[in-house]
């Protein structure tokens, strides 16, 4: 029996999972030190009406991925897209990346056997709530019904522990999906070690 975690995070156009648009998906899959026990998933996703979505767009969420170099990569998708029309399906818009997706949880849900898969992340119930709604409502219904979110856990410790939230590790993510779970993970593994008093395999890196 083997209980692993998904990592997983999205980027988007704005908050709200009815009207905005899905631009990119993060997962990975690690055991309960953070380790790596798969390679990580990682699309970004070329919506269907990208030019006038582009032309349309404006405010923080602009902002943000134009710095980060999200905006540029779907950018250079349309284009490779629009110059090679006879190509088959490049694999970036949403219905493909659904189906990716959906088989690496699978491939995830198999190597846990008959242990737990369970979703993990960084208030990972917002990127649950919009990949359900973009994907498929049943995306997630082989793994296990609790979330290991890191934002509870930073909570709990901002409240009973100041001192030990003040020292955790710094944010350094530029809003990209796996950068965000390199945040997620080390976080995860701060608060692991501080409060069960547990070596991490990551011990020996620093």
């Amino acid at each position: 029996m083997t209980d692993l975690l998904l990592w997983t995070d999205i980027e988007t156009t704005g908050l709200n999972e009815v009207e905005d648009t899905l631009l990119e998906v993060g997962m990975r899959v690690t055991d309960w030190t953070g380790s790596n026990v798969a390679e990580p998933f990682n699309q970004v996703i070329l919506p269907s009406f990208w030019p006038d979505l582009r032309k349309e767009w404006t405010g923080y969420a602009w902002n943000l991925h134009n710095k980060n170099g999200l905006i540029e990569q779907i950018d250079d998708l349309y284009k490779l897209e629009q110059t090679n029309k006879d190509m088959p399906d490049w694999g970036h818009r949403t219905l493909e990346v659904w189906r990716l997706a959906r088989e690496y949880i699978n491939v995830a849900t198999d190597m846990a056997g008959d242990g737990n898969l369970m979703l993990a992340g960084s208030s990972v119930h917002f990127d649950k709530r919009w990949l359900s709604r973009k994907f498929s409502p049943t995306l997630f219904d082989r793994m296990h019904h609790r979330i290991m979110d890191v934002s509870s856990i930073r909570e709990l410790a901002r409240h009973m522990n100041p001192e030990l939230y003040s020292n955790e590790p710094k944010k350094t993510t530029d809003h990209r999906a796996q950068h965000c779970l390199d945040d997620s993970i080390r976080m995860f593994d701060y608060y692991r070690k501080a409060v069960m008093g547990v070596r991490s395999n990551h011990d020996d890196d620093e």
